[in-house]
């Protein structure tokens, strides 16, 4: 990714530029004018129009700059949204969905092991159930965040 810092320096280069090109629109004007005026001097002539469509050219450039740094201030934008989404649903795969997940291995290790009683077995059901709906809960919740990851950008 594109640092802060580096934006900057090339929209500082960029606001030079569009000085520069500013300060070309009245000897430009001055041009037109000149050519305008001119009889059938065409060497002259010549001269003008190609200072003329530099500049034109120029003006054009500097709309295609301008246009390609919105967009990349956009995208930017767009890949510290995707970004962040990415780091929550990596929380919630680290933390929230390994927990239900360990807690069934963990009982059913227990329910492995031969002594537990029959109302050991009851309340270990029981805690596989409440891991079980645990999971499904943040499977849900991991599957409306990846939802709506998808959608960043296309808004």
């Amino acid at each position: 990714m594109i640092s802060l810092a580096h934006n900057r320096s090339i929209f500082n280069a960029m606001n030079i530029l569009f000085d520069r090109m500013r300060g070309f629109e009245s000897p430009l004007k001055r041009l037109r004018g000149i050519y305008l005026s001119k009889g059938n001097n065409e060497p002259e002539q010549n001269i003008i129009k190609s200072h003329i469509a530099a500049n034109d050219e120029r003006a054009v450039r500097a709309d295609e700059l301008i246009s390609a740094w919105a967009q990349i201030t956009q995208n930017e934008k767009v890949i510290g949204e995707y970004m962040s989404g990415l780091e929550k649903i990596m929380f919630m795969t680290q933390h929230k969905l390994r927990k239900p997940v360990t807690n069934m291995i963990g009982i059913a290790d227990l329910l492995g092991k031969e002594g537990a009683s029959t109302e050991e077995i009851n309340q270990m059901v029981k805690y596989i159930q409440k891991s079980a709906m645990d999971l499904d809960n943040y499977t849900r919740e991991l599957t409306g965040m990846l939802s709506e990851l998808s959608q960043t950008g296309k808004k």
